[in-house]
């Protein structure tokens, strides 16, 4: 497990809109699930975006902690992405 500060956590969830789901959220496994069922991937952090402020967020948090980053469109492509 990645050892990132509370504090950082709490700097991100404070300034998007949108919502940031960790693996003990009860949305979760939902958040992550795509179609194609031969994708599981279980990422530390979920950003769902809600407004175009939140990603510049979400990528220095994501740079700032060695993260890598995949931005989920529809869902709907056979890689999962």
């Amino acid at each position: 497990m990645l050892n990132i500060s509370e504090t950082e956590i709490n700097t991100l969830k404070q300034n998007i809109t949108g919502r940031l789901i960790e693996p003990a959220d009860p949305n979760y496994d939902e958040a992550r699930t795509i179609w194609n069922a031969m994708i599981d991937r279980k990422p530390r952090f979920i950003v769902q975006c809600s407004s175009v402020a939140d990603i510049p967020w979400s990528i220095a948090f994501s740079r700032n902690n060695d993260l890598e980053i995949s931005i989920r469109g529809a869902g709907d492509n056979i890689g999962g992405n």
